[in-house]
């Protein structure tokens, strides 16, 4: 009996050891489990982490590539605004030469107008001092032609009348006012 117990002893002390392993190992594997799931948690935590980093790293970038853009868009407007400047410059010249062209043409077509006038002005004070000549002529001719009107009235008067009668009596009308 002792040999079966001893036996016994021995299976059970087997049994024990291996309810004892597998206790360990069942032990060891939640412990395992525990600190899976631990480790799992702090890794999913360090990745939000992480996550929200990036993005805030990320909205920082962007930040940093607006401001550079901005930077870059206010050089960009400034050489677009400066080219277009020059293109307003060139713009102002061209109409600015054609309005000038075409004053010098109205221009060049008023100093001819001008030339024709003063000529036709020149022409006209000739034949005005002509005129004038003229006129002073025929005064000169229609004064003498009445002296001479008046000369023949009076010769016609001493032959037809006696020289006792005046020639000239108040009543009498002169032909032509001196």
């Amino acid at each position: 009996m002792k040999i079966q117990e001893t036996k016994l002893n021995k299976r059970n002390s087997s049994k024990k050891q291996v309810l004892a392993r597998e206790m360990d190992l069942e032990s060891f594997e939640h412990v395992i489990l525990f600190d899976s799931a631990k480790k799992a948690l702090e890794f999913d935590s360090e990745v939000t982490e992480l996550d929200k980093l990036i993005a805030t790293l990320q909205s920082a970038t962007d930040a940093c590539e607006r401001c550079f853009e901005t930077e870059n868009a206010a050089d960009v407007l400034m050489g677009i605004s400066k080219e277009l400047l020059g293109r307003l410059q060139i713009g102002k010249l061209i109409i600015l030469s054609e309005a000038n062209a075409g004053l010098d043409e109205e221009l060049s077509y008023l100093r001819d107008r001008l030339e024709c006038l003063e000529a036709a002005l020149h022409q006209a004070e000739e034949t005005k001092m002509a005129t004038d000549i003229r006129a002073k002529v025929i005064t000169n001719l229609v004064m003498q032609l009445a002296f001479q009107i008046e000369r023949l009235h009076q010769q016609k008067a001493l032959l037809v009348f006696p020289k006792s009668i005046p020639l000239f009596y108040p009543g009498r009308p002169k032909l032509y006012p001196r």
